[in-house]
């Protein structure tokens, strides 16, 4: 593509493969609920960019590093994907290297959401400028120590796999990681310590690593575990879904045909009429005080 479109998230091929049919096409769920067939390729390209916050502050690299940089490395991570698939499937413990990737997978992906971004509040680091802060908060400082640290703190918390049970699929979107509101909402997501340390607070998060695994990451910086394997009740599993929708407003994929498409089209439809009637209730606001 000569013209690449902004503000298309870009996720990668592999990934979205998981959750395709055989011949790499998925199902795409629109945000008003309508559903078209797409292969993995037309979704998934390279020149689909979204554009950072960051950018401004990094002309010098090009045009849109951030999203550059990351489109480069996600492919790495894909042969971590598989080995921690086999493990869960094999009830066997991920390896420590691959989970570290996946954690690290996670923040990457994380904060290039819009509904992540809105939501961290500004970070004072002493002896650095607010611009040094945001780009080690991103992952693209030399020294990657804040969102080490952060990784860190991902992987102190309790990993939970949740497995669909037969003839039960998930589906995903191009803002996969949903976050669980918490009592207060989000106004926070990240914590400064008095060691200086920045991490997660308690907040539960959700990622799709197929169609058939969902991965939950909740709890305090402590209390990790190791990894706990079970099935996924309906109520979360429809749960997820809904969060899934609500949290990205963007599209949701899903594999042709799968029961999960039609859950996903309806609840997004609902979701979307609901846009509509509360924009429609401020516009009728704005004229009734003379807006």
């Amino acid at each position: 593509m000569s013209n690449p479109k902004k503000h298309q998230h870009f996720v990668p091929q592999f990934y979205l493969k998981y959750f395709a049919d055989k011949n790499n096409r998925l199902a795409v769920v629109m945000p008003d609920g309508k559903v078209f067939p797409n292969p993995v390729s037309k979704v998934a390209q390279r020149r689909y960019f979204y554009s950072s916050i960051l950018d401004e502050h990094l002309k010098e690299w090009g045009d849109q590093p951030v999203e550059n940089m990351l489109s480069m490395i996600e492919p790495l991570y894909a042969q971590s994907f598989r080995r921690f698939i086999k493990s869960v499937k094999d009830n066997t413990h991920p390896d420590v290297f691959d989970k570290q990737l996946l954690a690290k997978y996670l923040f990457l992906q994380f904060v290039r959401t819009e509904q992540a971004r809105k939501n961290f509040d500004p970070i004072e680091i002493k002896g650095k400028t607010i611009d040094q802060a945001s780009l080690q908060i991103y992952g693209i400082s030399t020294s990657f120590r804040e969102d080490n640290e952060m990784v860190q703190s991902l992987l102190g918390k309790k990993w939970e796999v949740l497995r669909c049970h037969t003839g039960l699929r998930l589906p995903t979107s191009d803002h996969p990681i949903v976050v669980k509101p918490e009592v207060g909402g989000l106004q926070r997501l990240i914590d400064q310590g008095p060691d200086g340390m920045i991490k997660w607070k308690e907040t539960t998060f959700y990622f799709a690593i197929n169609s058939e695994i969902l991965l939950k990451i909740h709890g305090s910086t402590g209390e990790n575990s190791g990894l706990k394997i079970s099935k996924i009740s309906a109520e979360e599993y429809y749960w997820y879904i809904g969060y899934l929708i609500a949290n990205s407003g963007r599209q949701v994929f899903a594999i042709p045909g799968d029961p999960s498409v039609k859950v996903a089209s309806r609840l997004s439809a609902v979701l979307y009429a609901k846009r509509d009637e509360r924009n429609s209730q401020i516009e009728d606001l704005k004229k009734s005080i003379g807006l």
